[in-house]
């Protein structure tokens, strides 16, 4: 059996935003041919705007727009769904029960009866504290939201595939997925857009596609027919037809069409009634009952008017058409009686697996198509009539829905009080009025499970960017919940909770809702230049539970003072050119944006307008710049050891435009990278030192030590070597930062021929020849028993603010020496114990008894990456250990995301080539996050470009923790599962200290 899902929910309650927004007038308009911004519309587009436009649905913004393309507010969102639904609305009405709808508001005020429709029908309660907000604005996501639940398709939710669309909140994904199934609103090329405000457009064809749903629910039909005085014969219909869809010609009266040329006809001002005035000489035989057949017509929303051919359209003969005669004189005809209509029979069952704490749900079935109206009270309540039922009576939850007849839907009841008695009373009412007896069910809601106690909440707010109107505010939140915020005048008293949430005394305020550990941000506009005031927010959990009160200091940026433009003119000279790269240093006489496009050489010097479009170049873009100060395009992605040309022109903020300048180029061939042996630092008897150096920009070196003389080898050998390949010795690996850089070894063999090879990894992953280099030992002299070297090992770090910690791990060792800069260098042993020039911490690390040691070092810069650098001591000699970045913590990149493809790891980060460090441990969901240095220190990496590359995984059961780091700054760390073939991804979680991981 079909079943429909009817789901009525608080569609207004959604989280809007408070941006304020200029009102809607409703001005009177008949169709859109009245508006000049609708005339560029294709003819399907404005057939919708003209349905909803003559429906009183929509009005324009003035006698000539209609705001196409403007945002629209709650205000007119809130008339919208009280008319596509059918509320019913009190136009005289003239106070609201919110306290910011006024009628004699000029911007909202025409919307007060609609919003008291949606708060009578149980559809809204505003957004808090007795407000509605009805200036606020509506985002797309919102929008489709609230279409899909006025369809009653909530319960399809669910079950519907969501879109894996990045501009989409994660909470509205699959709302958003089931809008477009129903072709209620359309996706772009760039993607939904879910977060950014609807425009009036949008609502008009969102609303059209869902009202032309709706009406599907009831019947569309001719419902009778009357011969009138006047020779008229009248049709009345079920709902309103479009006029142009009327064709005489296909209405047929005992098997004769009407004849256009001689009959016509008029619409009534609800279109549910055709008067058609029938020619002189029409008749009819009055002995019969006229059958009449009517075809063609089509509803105001464009779906067909039908009815069913075995069951003809009552007709009633009040007037006869003149000259009409009767075939049987001698027995009048029976007087033409329409068929009585039954009252419609509603039932109504509880689904009791589908009774909750503050729910339930009913399976209701009409036996004929119409509307439910339905009201719980309590269990000791009288019962309700059909009128209370109807009006909410003393009702906790009431409100209605359409049915199809003898198909089973379903009420949905939210915001009950658990464990708690109630009568839930419905009957039906017919498309024509009859109604059903009052039907009861009976049900108690669970008893709620026991809680445990709320989770402090705390809110922390800073601030970021400010500019003349505009300022920026990072918010994290201990848990999850909303973030309430009002910007007062500096020097006002500072405002309780109440305040800030009712914006009292403020210039700007609203909420945002937070999750739990995850980085936020309000951005608030519209504040006046040169001004010093102050945030203040407080966060209310899901719970009720609230935070403290923060507030955040902050002064607007002065107007800078302008003048009136001068002559646009603009020089580009070419700086430096790669292989794949060029700078081109550019000044412009005033401010403006300068447009540009890169094209082989020989192509012909395009215009303006196709230097914006990049029309047959190989790059373009554009820039802003500021008037009289040298700025510089910077631009990749070219082909080595090609001629180009860059054409490049500046529009002022005026509109004015500069002459297209032209630079000619050449970049340069690819050369091979290469490592070479300089020199031999130190051969001792058990160790060496060797510099080394290479060609272009080699980012690590890779080198294995064989004992022996030289032998071929491959290059995966050095970079994946096989400890039991023939005289295998050691193997290592090691950033380079310095040119120079340095090799060194121990633990070798005196006396002893050994042959060192190395080969080097470049910033874009590719690696050079394999590089060789054969030695000796020295003879040890005079051999005393020692002990070993000593070894030691980071076994955890993390960094909060402006203090690092560490705990080393070491076998063997009497003392750790560290030494703390925030520059990477090539150091030695003895660098590091005695210390180097601008060091931010050194000395020796505090035992700690069986092996480990620690270190603090504080007051350090936030906006610095530091480098901690070690060796371990003991009576046997040292050892170089474990190089440990901590990175900046005045600023973390965002937003990343990882996800699997199969077992290909793909990271998702807007910066056009970064580096992904990934951490690959066993799974263990108990386990903590490591943070992002531990992950980037003691991780794998790879270099991304244009995040269009992917990681191969190996194959079994674990996590993957990753980072991405794009120069001195680093994201949070996100992670993936890969678990029994079955891949996961995981929202980002707040960092904790690194877990002691093996």
């Amino acid at each position: 059996m079909k079943k429909q899902a009817i789901i009525w929910s608080a569609a207004l309650a959604l989280g809007l935003g408070s941006v304020p927004t200029l009102g809607v007038d409703p001005i009177s308009a008949k169709t859109s041919a009245d508006f000049t911004d609708l005339q560029d519309l294709d003819a399907a587009t404005k057939a919708k705007f003209d349905a909803l436009i003559e429906a009183g649905i929509f009005n324009g913004i003035s006698d000539t727009q209609f705001g196409v393309r403007d945002e629209m507010n709650r205000a007119q969102f809130a008339k919208v769904a009280a008319l596509i639904m059918g509320l019913k609305v009190d136009v005289d009405l003239k106070t609201s029960s919110f306290k910011d709808v006024k009628a004699d508001d000029p911007a909202s005020g025409y919307a007060l009866p609609f919003i008291e429709a949606l708060k009578a029908a149980g559809i809204t309660d505003g957004v808090g504290s007795g407000t509605f907000n009805p200036a606020g604005t509506v985002t797309k996501e919102q929008l489709a939201t609230f279409l899909v639940r006025v369809l009653g398709k909530e319960a399809d939710v669910s079950s519907t595939p969501k879109v894996s669309d990045n501009t989409v909140s994660d909470w509205a994904k699959g709302y958003v997925a089931l809008a477009l199934e129903l072709k209620l609103l359309n996706s772009g090329s760039s993607g939904f857009a879910g977060q950014s405000n609807a425009t009036r457009d949008l609502l008009v064809t969102g609303s059209f596609e869902t009202a032309r749903t709706l009406e599907l629910a009831k019947p569309l039909s001719v419902t009778g027919a009357d011969f009138a005085e006047g020779n008229t014969l009248k049709l009345e219909l079920s709902t309103g037809i479009d006029e142009k869809s009327i064709d005489l010609s296909k209405i047929k009266i005992n098997g004769v069409a009407l004849d256009p040329k001689k009959d016509s006809f008029t619409l009534s001002e609800d279109k549910k009634t055709l008067i058609i005035k029938l020619h002189d000489g029409f008749t009819i035989d009055t002995s019969k009952t006229p059958d009449i057949k009517v075809e063609g017509l089509k509803t105001v929303y464009g779906n067909d008017v039908k009815n069913d051919e075995s069951k003809p359209i009552p007709v009633t003969v009040t007037t006869p058409p003149a000259g009409s005669t009767s075939s049987a004189p001698t027995t009048p005809a029976p007087p033409v009686t329409p068929p009585v209509e039954p009252a419609p029979v509603l039932t109504v069952n509880a689904m009791e697996e589908a009774i909750g704490e503050t729910t339930a749900a009913f399976t209701v079935k009409g036996s004929v198509t119409g509307t439910v109206y339905y009201a719980v009270l309590p269990a000791n309540a009288a019962q309700p009539t059909p009128a209370a039922i109807e009006a909410g009576t003393g009702a906790v939850r009431y409100g209605f829905a359409p049915i199809s007849g003898g198909i089973d839907s379903s009420l949905d009841i939210s915001e009950l009080t658990s464990d708690t008695s109630y009568v839930l009373y419905a009957f039906e009412r017919s498309s024509s009025g009859k109604e059903s007896s009052v039907q009861s069910v009976t049900f108690k809601t669970d008893a709620e499970e026991p809680t445990t106690p709320p989770e402090e909440v705390t809110l922390t707010v800073t601030v970021s960017e400010v500019g003349t109107t505009s300022a920026f505010f990072p918010v994290r939140a201990s848990v999850t919940g909303t973030v309430y915020y009002a910007v007062l005048p500096a020097g006002a008293a500072q405002p309780t909770p109440a305040a800030i949430e009712e914006g009292t005394g403020a210039v700007r305020y609203g909420f945002e809702p937070l999750s739990g550990g995850i980085d936020s941000s309000l951005d608030i506009s519209g504040l006046t230049p040169d001004t010093s005031y102050v945030l203040y927010a407080f966060e209310r959990s899901t719970s009720g539970k609230e935070s403290s009160v923060q507030s955040v200091t902050f002064e607007t940026d002065a107007e800078e003072p302008t003048t009136p433009p001068d002559e646009v003119t603009l020089t580009v000279t070419v700086s430096e050119v790669g292989t794949t790269s060029a700078f081109f240093p550019v000044t412009a006489s005033v401010t403006g944006t300068v447009y540009y496009a890169v094209l082989p050489a020989g192509a012909a010097q395009p215009k303006p307008a196709a230097i914006e479009e990049g029309t047959g170049a190989v790059r373009y873009g554009f820039a802003p710049l500021s008037g009289g100060i040298e700025s510089s395009l910077d631009i990749s992605g070219l082909t080595p050891d090609t001629s180009y040309v860059l054409y490049a022109f500046e529009r002022s903020a005026t509109g004015k435009e500069s002459s297209v300048q032209s630079v000619s180029f050449e970049t340069d061939a690819e050369e091979p990278t290469t490592v070479d042996f300089l020199a031999t630092n130190e051969i001792s008897s058990e160790g060496f030192t060797f510099s080394v150096s290479s060609s272009a920009d080699v980012t690590k070196l890779y080198y294995l030590v064989l004992e022996g003389e030289p032998v071929a080898i491959n290059p995966e050998d050095v970079v994946f070597p096989d400890s039991m390949l023939p005289g295998f010795v050691l193997e290592d690996e090691k950033p380079v930062t310095t040119s120079p850089s340095y090799i060194s070894a121990s633990g070798l063999t005196s006396e002893t021929k050994y042959t060192l090879y190395v080969m080097g990894e470049t910033a874009s992953g590719g690696l050079t020849s394999v590089a060789q280099h054969t030695f000796t030992t020295l003879i040890e002299e005079n051999p005393v028993e020692r002990p070993s070297k000593p070894e030691a090992a980071i076994s955890g770090t993390y960094r909060e603010g402006t203090t690092i910690n560490g705990r080393f791990d070491s076998t063997g060792a009497d003392e750790i020496y560290y030494i703390l800069l925030d520059r990477l260098m090539d150091l030695t042993s003895e660098d590091i114990i005695k210390g180097v020039e601008g060091a931010a911490g050194r000395g020796t690390m505090e035992a700690l008894g069986d092996g480990s040691f620690s270190l603090t070092e504080d007051q350090l810069d936030e906006s610095k990456t530091y480098y901690l650098y070690t060796v371990a001591s003991n009576d046997g000699g040292v050892s170089l250990g474990d190089r440990f970045a901590f990175y900046r913590m005045d600023e973390i990149l965002g937003p990343f995301s990882v996800y699997p493809i199969s077992n290909m790891l793909s990271p998702n980060f807007d910066e056009g080539e970064y580096s992904l460090f990934y951490l690959i441990q066993p799974y263990d969901i108990s386990g903590g996050i490591p943070t992002a240095d531990y992950v980037i220190n003691k991780g794998l990496y790879a270099t991304i470009r244009e995040g269009a590359e992917t990681v191969t995984m190996p194959e079994g059961n674990y996590i993957v923790y990753c980072v991405a780091v794009s120069g001195d700054f680093r994201t949070n760390v996100s992670q993936v599962i890969f678990y029994s073939g079955a891949p996961n991804s995981v929202n980002p979680g707040p960092e904790i200290p690194a877990p002691e991981l093996p």
